[in-house]
């Protein structure tokens, strides 16, 4: 019997202690429940200016990238990790601090001024600019700095108006929908393989590849594939073709499978003496059952 009693004794001591913790711990002076300490999330860090975060420059020259930090503890360090690549984007040394400064608060702002090293053309640098809070936690944002021998020239260069959406078939459809040209101001397809500046790639029925390549093209990697984020399509020129194209740090012959919101800026060979581009918004990428109605969908502009 005493047995049976000590037993239901610790069973009733179990039961109060389980709900002592589901009804939360009670401070012992006043008797409130206390708030358990929340966990610390990631600072967010953004790149508020340029608006591409790949920039073009010449050695020597200065490059300046703006950021925005943004936490729910109090920040603390602002650290920028320098790498560095040659123009076959093998890494050449190590890491190097560019850049370093200490913050405050659960916002703040920081410029990093770069100044471009002596680096031959067509070398990279790669920028991760770092926030850093009070606890240890961080998040990080890259920009990207080609080194160039001349900056892009200044207009007259044009662009054309957008035009409206077009449609790029499986080239296992079995029609000749396959390919495309930016200058026939929407003639689709043009009159020749020949002279498409893209086709698509699919070449296994039922398989829809949603990726181009430029058959047509003698000059090797020359899609670059980048979004919104990198690229201002409503605002494109010629300019900002140029540079978001030669600062991509890894331009293709084919592209990646194709996404809505994709941005596609082709290297345009049949203008010589000067750099011209054919730049593609993905609208819809359909991929159905069977390959007849496989297609992307996009909006387009060229510049001249």
């Amino acid at each position: 019997m005493f047995m049976l009693r000590k037993l239901s004794v610790l069973i009733v001591v179990l039961i109060l202690s389980g709900m002592f913790f589901l009804t939360g711990c009670k401070d012992p002076t006043n008797g409130d429940t206390i708030t358990p300490i929340p966990d610390d999330k990631n600072p967010a860090i953004t790149l508020i200016g340029p608006s591409n975060n790949n920039a073009l420059a010449l050695a020597g020259s200065n490059v300046v990238f703006n950021f925005r930090m943004d936490d729910n503890e109090a920040l603390k360090l602002f650290r920028v990790v320098g790498q560095q690549f040659d123009q076959r984007d093998s890494l050449i040394g190590t890491e190097f601090i560019a850049f370093q400064d200490t913050i405050s608060g659960k916002v703040a702002y920081r410029s990093l001024n770069y100044l471009v090293p002596s680096l031959p053309v067509a070398y990279k640098v790669r920028l991760t600019a770092y926030a850093i809070d009070t606890k240890g936690a961080y998040n990080k944002s890259i920009v990207w700095v080609s080194v160039v021998d001349v900056l892009p020239p200044p207009p007259p260069y044009g662009i054309s108006n957008p035009y409206p959406a077009k449609k790029v078939y499986s080239k296992m459809a079995g029609t000749n929908q396959y390919y495309f040209q930016f200058t026939l101001a929407g003639a689709n397809p043009p009159p020749a393989f020949t002279s498409a500046d893209f086709a698509e790639t699919s070449t296994v029925p039922g398989v829809f590849n949603r990726q181009i390549n430029c058959p047509n093209n003698p000059n090797p990697d020359v899609i670059v594939v980048t979004d919104a984020n990198s690229f201002n399509y409503d605002e494109a020129t010629w300019t900002t073709a140029y540079q978001a194209f030669f600062s991509n740090p890894d331009p293709k012959n084919v592209s990646a499978p194709l996404n809505p919101g994709d941005i596609v800026i082709v290297r345009l060979f049949y203008v010589p003496n000067y750099e011209r581009f054919g730049i593609m918004r993905v609208l819809n990428v359909v991929d159905d059952i069977g390959d007849a109605n496989d297609y992307i969908e996009f909006e387009y502009k060229y510049t001249y």
